[in-house]
């Protein structure tokens, strides 16, 4: 799933290489999957985790320049969630602690 694949890089991109990655899912009591990204990175403030999603948006100036990308990753994500019939949404503490990228897809079938 793309989804899946641009938040691991992004977790990737954004936590030091002595830092984790973790993955978890399980379902949820409403029948949907929720899939969550943590990583022990540079985090996000608070007050900027849904403007993580918005097109073009970079956490700081310098971040195109340190780690690349053009700012569309997490709206595209965004996009294809809620065209699944889903939710996407982060959490952080701030910055240097980390942040889970968390996100429901509807289970059809069993799994």
């Amino acid at each position: 799933m793309e989804v899946l694949s641009k938040l691991l890089d992004n977790a990737c991109k954004f936590t030091q290489a002595e830092g984790r990655v973790i993955i978890t899912a399980a379902s949820n009591s409403e029948n949907m999957l929720e899939v969550t990204i943590s990583d022990t990175g540079r985090g996000i403030e608070p007050n900027r985790l849904e403007a993580v999603f918005d097109r073009f948006y970079q956490e700081e100036g310098a971040l195109r320049r340190s780690v690349g990308g053009t700012g569309l990753g997490l709206a595209i994500c965004r996009q294809i969630i809620i065209c699944l019939g889903g939710k996407i949404w982060a959490k952080s503490m701030g910055k240097e602690q980390g942040s889970q990228f968390h996100f429901t897809i509807p289970m059809v079938g069993n799994i």
